[in-house]
């Protein structure tokens, strides 16, 4: 606390030489001195010292005293004087008080402390005693002790005219920085008033002044004082002395300080509001001040309102299009605040523009000082070509498009709108450019025309991948083709990706069709059919090949797909073919014949059946198995009834059957120790021989006897059976039979 030196009636020293340092100071410790910023009284700068390395030099913000101190010099090991400029309130630093104490020129000393009684120009309040110290380089007086308040009373009455031979006219009152603004008669320890004092300031108001009375006899008094009395003719200045506040308020929330950052008692500081914020949130108040005091409480404002932002500007009388969306900024109706009308895509204003930002702002009518400006525009230009796939249109890029205006479309070659048109208009509206169906792909030609026997499906399109159903009247279909050789009734026509018509049918032209295959080519035949063709009227030739015939002697058949629907009917024997053979054999008296072909039974295959003649009727073919039979009752003399002849290829087997008389009955049976060789025959001629076994014989002693068959019966029609002898001796004695005639058939028995 550099003013304590005055509690020694002494000042701060005044360092003229570093050898007043040298002798007083202790070593490395830093003191305050009665160099004072802003003064050339006493020298600001010790002779013959120099600034400590690393510090500051001249006195800045901050930094306004000067400090000295004893060091060591690092390169001569000696003491050395240096200085530095530093804070005025550093408790670290000591002082150095000098008694008696020293004052400015001027300022007159008293108990330690240097005081001016100087005059208000004009008068004033409490900034204009402050700016009138401050012009002295120095601060407003605060004696803390009666015998100093007394002769600053004399030096009052002196200094505003008062002498032995005149008294004062009227009080006179002079400002001091004595006050307890702040509950506290100390400052905040930086005076010690003693109670002889602050017991004389007992007035309502927390500041004092030095009152002296008109009357010389009449004591002097503190009168108490607002801080708005501004009729103070006279200060009552202190050297040195507090000389700045401390920081000021800081800046609260959305402002900035105008400030020149000074903080000498007078100094004023304006707390503006950013623009389209306001005080506390009061719209006609946007700025504050504090004024820096001194000691007389330091600023007058110790806390800042914030600054807020409300709402100035009426979004209600912005107009509204549902077509164009609208995004507010957050506190939109706030100074500054924002919104944006945006057009939907390919839409803008008259202008040609799509995104309009209107700001609320402060403008110069008083009677609606915020607005939000520019006024926006409605969307009401469609901009950008209009896109119509397939197609082109008449826009023109010099032409401006607004809301109803329009534009024709037409599609490219081979594409329609529709089934009917290729050619559509498009309308600009709010929403932009209208939206027309593309043109699509079509086949524009006529499809296939219904002619004949032919009916169509109605047609109500025609674009790719579109079928039409064609149809043939009842009974009718459309003629097979190779690639579809299975007869149909029904077709489509359908628009393929090359925009032409195609149908599923090679010919759209219906008839009547013979639905079945014509009679195949026989075995060793051929057919000129194409396996195709069966219209009505169609001919199918079947021709024999390799020398072959038909049944009928003809080398070739014709059939025909009749009116019908069906193809001429061929009698299937008719359809073989085979080669011709020469006439067989004839028959012999009383034969018959049947045919029959190799592999199969049945009838004559064209050939005739002749009975009971000695001529054969043809014709005859190869591979033809003719059979000749014997007579009834008749066979040959092996037993054979029928013979069969057979074609080589160049003639006919030979005819050798003989066919004879029967006997209608078996010869007698052969029964008890008789024995015969017959074997079911009985042709004419033919002779059964009887025998009797071993040791047994006829009656008449003859071992075996014959019968033949003559004239269809036998010729002996009962025979004895043998008779078994006695004794081998009886049977050697039989007489041996006779020999057997020529056609008598053996026996193996």
């Amino acid at each position: 606390m550099p003013f304590r030196c005055i509690d020694d009636r002494s000042s701060l020293a005044v360092i003229r030489n570093p050898a007043d340092v040298m002798r007083l100071a202790q070593a490395n410790t830093y003191y305050y001195t009665y160099h004072v910023p802003g003064t050339s009284w006493p020298t600001p700068i010790i002779p013959d010292a120099t600034c400590d390395p690393g510090s500051v030099c001249a006195e800045e913000p901050g930094a306004e005293c000067l400090v000295v101190a004893k060091t060591t010099n690092p390169v001569t090991s000696d003491f050395q004087v240096v200085y530095k400029y530093q804070s005025c309130e550093d408790p670290s630093t000591q002082h150095v008080c000098m008694y008696p104490g020293a004052c400015p020129p001027t300022f007159f000393l008293m108990t330690g402390g240097c005081f001016k009684i100087v005059e208000i120009s004009g008068g004033g309040g409490v900034e204009e005693a402050l700016a009138a110290c401050d012009s002295v380089n120095s601060s407003l007086a605060f004696p803390e002790y009666e015998r100093v308040l007394q002769k600053l009373a004399r030096r009052l009455r002196e200094e505003v005219g008062e002498t032995h031979s005149a008294v004062l006219s009227a009080q006179a009152d002079a400002v001091m920085a004595l006050n307890n603004v702040r509950g506290d008669w100390t400052q905040g320890g930086l005076y010690n008033p003693l109670a002889e004092v602050t017991d004389k300031a007992t007035g309502p108001d927390p500041y004092y002044a030095l009152s002296v009375p008109v009357s010389p006899e009449s004591p002097y008094f503190l009168t108490s004082f607002p801080l708005t009395r501004n009729n103070f003719t006279h200060v009552v200045c202190q050297h040195p002395g507090p000389i700045s506040c401390e920081d000021p308020p800081v800046a609260g929330d959305n402002m900035w300080m105008d400030w020149d950052n000074s903080t000498k008692p007078g100094a004023f500081i304006v707390y503006r509001c950013y623009p389209g914020y306001f005080v506390n949130g009061n719209i006609s108040w946007t700025e504050q001040g504090t004024t820096c005091l001194g000691q007389m409480g330091g600023w007058t404002a110790v806390s800042i309102l914030n600054c807020t932002a409300i709402d100035v500007c009426n979004a209600s009388s912005l107009p509204s299009w549902p077509e164009v969306v609208t995004e507010v900024s957050e506190n939109h109706q706030t100074l500054n605040g924002s919104i944006n009308f945006t057009c939907l895509d390919n839409m803008a204003t008259i202008q040609n523009i799509s995104v309009q930002v209107i700001n609320c702002i402060n403008q110069t009518d008083p009677a609606v000082p915020y607005a939000y400006l520019p006024p926006p525009e409605p969307c009401n230009r469609c901009i950008g070509i209009p896109e119509v796939t397939n197609a082109d249109t008449d826009w023109t890029e010099t032409a401006t498009y607004l809301v109803n205006t329009t534009v024709t479309a037409t599609c490219n070659v081979s594409h329609l709108f529709n089934f009917t048109t290729d050619l559509l208009t498009l309308a600009c509206t709010a929403l932009g450019w209208d939206t027309l169906p593309p043109c699509y792909p079509a086949c524009v030609a006529d499809p296939p025309a219904v002619v004949g026997n032919l009916e169509r499906d109605n047609i109500t399109d025609n674009s790719v991948g579109v079928t039409i159903g064609y149809r043939c009247l009842p009974l009718m279909f459309f003629p097979p083709t190779p690639d579809q050789p299975t007869p149909v009734s029904e077709a489509t026509v359908t628009c393929q990706s090359n925009l032409t018509w195609a149908s599923s049918v090679t010919n759209l032209t219906c008839g009547k069709l013979c639905l079945k295959p014509p009679p195949p080519a026989p075995e060793g035949a051929i057919s000129d059919w194409n396996n195709i063709t069966s219209n009505v009227g169609t001919e199918v030739n079947l021709t024999c090949t390799d020398g072959m015939k038909f049944s009928d002697r003809s080398v070739a058949i014709t059939v025909t797909c009749e009116d019908d629907g069906n193809w001429t009917t061929i009698d299937p024997t008719l359809l073989i073919c085979r080669r011709e053979a020469i006439p067989p054999p004839s028959l012999l008296p009383g034969m018959t014949f049947t045919v029959s072909w190799a592999g199969t039974t049945g009838g004559s295959n064209g050939s005739t059946n002749t009975t009971g003649s000695t001529s054969l009727t043809g014709p005859f073919w190869e591979g033809m198995e003719l059979t000749y039979h014997c007579p009834n009752n008749t066979m040959s003399p092996d037993g054979e009834t029928q013979v069969t002849l057979t074609y080589n290829g160049t003639t006919w087997s030979s005819l050798d059957l003989v066919c004879l008389s029967v006997c209608s009955s078996a010869p007698p049976v052969a029964t008890g120790f008789l024995s015969n060789n017959y074997t079911g025959l009985g042709v004419e001629g033919l002779v059964v021989g009887y025998w009797c076994r071993e040791f047994s014989a006829f009656p008449d002693n003859i071992t075996n006897i014959v019968t033949e068959c003559v004239g269809g019966s036998w010729t002996l029609t009962n025979i004895t059976d043998c008779i078994q002898r006695k004794s081998r001796r009886d049977y050697m004695n039989i007489a041996p039979p006779p020999p057997l005639p020529p056609k008598f058939i053996s026996s193996d028995d």
